[in-house]
């Protein structure tokens, strides 16, 4: 069955809840025999590992993708930038913390921030960046994006409705490397064309 998957508490758990009549929102991202990370020796909730995913995913939707940032350096702007039929489509991506650090003098060495806290420390940077975005071009969409973790779908299911107040698109990459449409009102990133 194909349809529109929405993220629901069901019992106190989250569960992926097909809503039917809607067009499928949940598409695979091409990718390589090895599986969709094996450019990277990098975890799969890595970074760029998730703008792979992604970059995949919207050029599949007939997304130009002109830009993505390196994440390995850390540098500075819109982690993907694609447009499409006029539209612009900014999308900000946080991947998942891990328990050491992956650069710098400290390479190896254990963090001592948790991860889930990290992780909700960079959920609260992801929007407010994507706010900033969406204030420097009031016409372009902007969408957040995570690895799919338990501790980011419960926050962003906390928040769900004040992120659609806002207007963001809410994406997913769980560790298969499918994109997941959480949210999207104006179905801009789920669909072939423009709404």
């Amino acid at each position: 069955s194909e349809g529109l998957v929405e993220r629901r508490s069901v019992g106190g758990k989250i569960r992926n809840v097909l809503v039917s009549g809607a067009a499928p929102s949940v598409v695979c991202a091409a990718a390589e025999p090895e599986g969709p990370h094996a450019e990277s020796a990098k975890p799969w909730f890595w970074e760029g590992n998730v703008v792979r995913a992604l970059t995949a995913h919207l050029s599949g939707l007939g997304w130009n993708i002109e830009a993505t940032a390196d994440t390995e350096s850390g540098e500075f702007g819109a982690d993907i930038r694609a447009t499409r039929e006029g539209q612009i489509l900014i999308v900000e991506v946080k991947g998942y913390p891990s328990k050491v650090y992956e650069r710098g003098p400290k390479k190896g060495q254990p963090k001592r921030t948790n991860p889930p806290t990290q992780a909700r420390h960079w959920v609260a940077e992801a929007i407010l960046t994507a706010l900033l975005r969406q204030s420097e071009g009031p016409g372009d969409h902007v969408a957040i994006a995570f690895p799919d973790s338990a501790v980011y779908t419960k926050l962003l299911t906390r928040i769900s409705q004040s992120l659609a107040t806002l207007g963001l698109i809410v994406l997913m990459v769980p560790e298969s490397g499918t994109v997941v449409v959480v949210q999207d009102g104006n179905q801009i990133v789920g669909h072939g064309g423009p709404a």
